[in-house]
């Protein structure tokens, strides 16, 4: 079986028996690249209450080089290196 992003659903419990949520955990999963009548356009959240809720925006990639995990946004990474990627 195959997967694709559309299949893909995800939920973070907020209020369930140790009251753990995405911020007290910072993690969330969130968009950052949409395809908007044809044309690529970069997504990201960056609320002024909260620096630390910013978001990475554009396409991303996970490298790994020099025995560091990095992180590569805005469409910047070398997709032959990403490591989310068989």
């Amino acid at each position: 079986a195959n997967w694709a992003a559309d299949n893909l659903a995800f939920g973070s419990g907020g209020a369930l028996l140790q009251k753990l949520h995405r911020d007290t955990q910072k993690c969330a999963f969130k968009c950052s690249y949409a395809v908007v009548n044809g044309a690529g356009v970069d997504v990201v959240k960056d609320p002024i209450t909260d620096p630390g809720k910013k978001s990475k925006a554009g396409r991303l990639t996970l490298e790994h080089k020099a025995g560091k995990w990095t992180t590569v946004t805005e469409g910047k990474g070398d997709a032959s290196t990403d490591q989310l990627v068989e």
